[in-house]
């Protein structure tokens, strides 16, 4: 199985794909799921799909004896699944097909647009879309893909195309060979005596894809390559990004904090951190909190805006942090109040309640705060089996007594996915804060085993690392351990007075 699923519905735009060298070969370099017609056009393409299938019973009916030839040949398609008719389900084909190792048997559940309400978990029990390519989506998901690209998936149909005709029962049939579809890629999708539905767009189509998007997990990215997708629900993109992307590294920033100054701000990490690193692709999850107006030690620093609307701090986040290289998956709001001591960490804890990083796989990890600048570039290639802390300005502007070294540490952190568990967790476990719930995994079962340091073995450790501050401070051991930590399991860990951050306020 790839680690990518494209899923070919057969509109117009797909002829885009099918008739370009570069992009048809870089999709047959993945797993696909192929709909309906478009066995008609595999010989001349020599495309075969990893998955076929069809998932409507007037179409099952009409071309059953096509689908049955699909299923029986040998054509190096490994899975097909077809419903049958709506009367006798799979039943209605023949007995070597319901019994050949290609077909999927399933239980199609067919409980209309609004019954369905959730991602199905067994084909034991297979919930409706609405459509044929929402149904494969699903399907994908199901299987366990993680991202997932559209590729003419339009949704733009002529409810009734010349050459069609309608039947007693309401149904379409094309009485001539159709010369020209507007409905599909390509001239012959629809033969003499095909019979099918209306598509009732806005119904069935859109309704089909907004059940997916409702219900997709969290960890599904779904794509849409199509330029004319009448789709609203999914993340537009042009097929050559895609492929440009695929073999860009992957980083995730946790961006956390306050947006009382983030637009300025923004502006700054766009130009130190993202556009800088070109050939890498940011994706980013927000943990932040609009009614920040109401905390004393925060008020009156800046005249930035103070939100009173979650929908339009939203959008301007989305407006800072979307570039082609960059893009927020997810904002998430952990108040104030919350916080039993350091609201860092409930807002960490709010991530990692989202999502399990130690699950996830990127190639550099960030956290940053929203309202910081940094003072120089920073090349992301650096920092290999390593983590790294960008401190605050030290004791130039916060007293020693208040930060045991003399600057903040919750500025920006660096590191690849190993060395950035090895911190953020132990970070996140610090006894005073009471979450020591939060997670259970082979991190945290390392850091339990950690005994305290002695405060000669404390002061060697930090002094070695440059962290200067005041030796009787509750987190000097504790920082000093976790120092050691990382050193012990091959981890280096460095904060350099080269690259500094600032907070706006």
């Amino acid at each position: 199985m790839s680690d990518i699923l494209f899923i070919l519905g057969n509109g117009p735009s797909l002829s885009n794909i099918m008739n370009n060298d570069k992009y048809l070969e870089y999709v047959k370099q993945h797993d696909t799921f192929c709909l309906n017609s478009f066995y008609k056009m595999m010989k001349k393409y020599d495309f075969t799909p990893t998955y076929y299938g069809c998932f409507d019973y007037i179409v099952n009916e009409s071309m059953k004896k096509d689908f049955s030839k699909l299923v029986l040949e040998e054509n190096g398609i490994k899975e097909l699944y077809f419903i049958g008719n709506q009367r006798m389900g799979q039943l209605s084909y023949s007995e070597e097909v319901l019994n050949n190792d290609k077909f999927v048997k399933f239980n199609f559940k067919d409980q209309g647009m609004d019954g369905f309400k959730e991602i199905s978990k067994s084909f034991d029990s297979f919930a409706n879309t609405g459509s044929s390519g929402a149904n494969a989506l699903q399907i994908g998901i199901m299987k366990g893909y993680k991202k997932i690209i559209l590729l003419g998936c339009d949704c733009n149909y002529i409810e009734k195309v010349d050459g069609a005709n309608v039947n007693s029962s309401g149904q379409l049939v094309i009485k001539d060979n159709v010369k020209e579809n507007p409905n599909y890629w390509f001239p012959e999708y629809h033969s003499n005596g095909d019979t099918y539905n209306f598509p009732k767009t806005q119904i069935y189509q859109i309704g089909s894809w907004k059940n997916i998007y409702n219900h997709c997990p969290k960890d599904v990215e779904i794509l849409n390559c199509s330029e004319i997708s009448q789709i609203p629900y999914f993340k537009k993109i042009n097929i050559n990004i895609c492929i440009e992307n695929e073999y860009k590294k992957q980083v995730l920033i946790l961006l956390c904090g306050l947006p009382r100054t983030f637009k300025q701000c923004s502006q700054n990490i766009m130009q130190t951190l993202i556009t800088c690193n070109s050939k890498y692709n940011f994706t980013i999850i927000v943990s932040t909190d609009k009614t920040f107006a109401n905390k004393e030690k925060w008020c009156n620093k800046t005249d930035e805006k103070k939100y009173d609307n979650i929908e339009e701090l939203e959008n301007d986040l989305h407006k800072c942090y979307t570039t082609t290289n960059c893009n927020i998956k997810k904002i998430l709001y952990s108040s104030l109040h919350e916080a039993p001591g350091s609201i860092f960490q409930v807002r960490l804890k709010s991530i990692l309640e989202y999502c399990d990083l130690n699950k996830l796989n990127f190639d550099k990890y960030i956290f940053i705060r929203p309202d910081i600048v940094l003072n120089k570039q920073i090349n992301l290639d650096v920092y290999n089996n390593v983590f790294h802390l960008v401190p605050g300005p030290g004791n130039l502007t916060i007293p020693s007594s208040r930060n045991w070294m003399g600057a903040d540490w919750d500025y920006m952190w660096i590191g690849c996915k190993e060395s950035f568990m090895l911190w953020v967790y132990p970070y996140i476990l610090e006894p005073r804060w009471e979450i020591t719930n939060v997670v259970d995994n082979v991190y945290t079962k390392l850091w339990k085993k950690q005994i305290p340091l002695s405060d000669d073995e404390a002061y060697k450790i930090n002094q070695s690392h440059n962290c200067l501050g005041v030796t009787n401070h509750s987190l000097y051991e504790y920082y000093a351990r976790i120092i050691k930590f990382l050193i012990m399991l091959k981890i280096k860990f460095t904060n350099s007075n080269d690259i500094v951050a600032s907070v706006i306020r």
